[in-house]
């Protein structure tokens, strides 16, 4: 009920005054968490930036660490990568221990373009916490786009062990075609492209595996029909590295990568 839950926290903060500062900041959370489900990132985030600094004031730095990290994953959603590893490089120094934090943190990563960073933060995690099921997903993507198909495919059968319906999301099950085109079954690994895409119709990273998929597997005009719908995709688009990459395939002619 998120209009009577935003009257009260308002009240709340008028309440507060300007003397309770915890009053204060657990309201401005959870105004940004409804701004949030309504779909408004800016409001939200502004809530979310006003807690963080009164969690500061209170010297609350796992509060303000877990505000700035819902401030970096508001920034990854809107593709504004760069922002959101700042946000979350700032949170990861404030709960070091946070492997949630530290696994959205090589996610930005991964997607503003640092690959090896990204698997090396996922590595950490993993090493802490061998079953830990986001960053088994996280690293087997990052494996998938640098070629190492044999640790894709151990990953996700620990995490479809672990978490099955997690190993079903669309860009971790294109993460396992590439694995398995690269391993040698074309066939099987076409249907586990065609079934992400299927899924997430718009997504410009499954259009650009299910093409390297393609490719892997000799069918070269699917291939460059799926890296245009890849370059065309808004749900979510392509980042900019990974844009590159999909016109560097283009001008090869769809022809496979190393």
């Amino acid at each position: 009920e998120l209009v009577l839950a935003e009257k009260h926290a308002w009240h709340a903060l008028k309440a507060a005054g300007g003397e309770d500062l915890r009053l204060q900041a657990d309201a401005r959370s959870l105004l940004g968490n409804i701004a949030f489900e309504r779909g408004i990132i800016d409001v939200a985030e502004e809530h979310y930036r006003r807690a963080a600094e009164l969690s500061e004031q209170l010297g609350d730095q796992s509060a303000v660490g877990r505000l700035l990290g819902a401030i970096g994953r508001l920034h990854a959603t809107q593709g504004r990568y760069t922002a959101a590893l700042d946000d979350l490089q700032s949170a990861v120094t404030r709960v070091p221990d946070d492997l949630t934090l530290q696994t959205e943190l090589a996610k930005a990563l991964w997607h503003a373009g640092q690959a090896q960073a990204a698997a090396a933060v996922f590595g950490t995690v993993l090493t802490i916490e061998p079953d830990f099921a986001e960053a088994l997903a996280g690293r087997a993507q990052v494996c998938a786009e640098n070629g190492n198909a044999f640790s894709v495919l151990d990953d996700l059968r620990t995490l479809q062990r672990l978490r099955p319906k997690l190993s079903l999301q669309p860009e971790v099950r294109s993460a396992y075609a590439l694995a398995l085109a690269r391993v040698g079954r074309p066939e099987t690994a076409m249907e586990e492209a065609d079934a992400a895409l299927a899924s997430a119709p718009d997504n410009g990273l499954i259009f650009l595996r299910a093409a390297r998929v393609a490719s892997a597997s000799g069918a070269l005009e699917r291939a460059t029909a799926l890296l245009r719908r890849a370059a065309e995709a808004s749900n979510p688009a392509l980042s900019s590295s990974q844009l590159d990459e999909a016109r560097r395939l283009l001008s090869s002619g769809g022809e496979p990568d190393a």
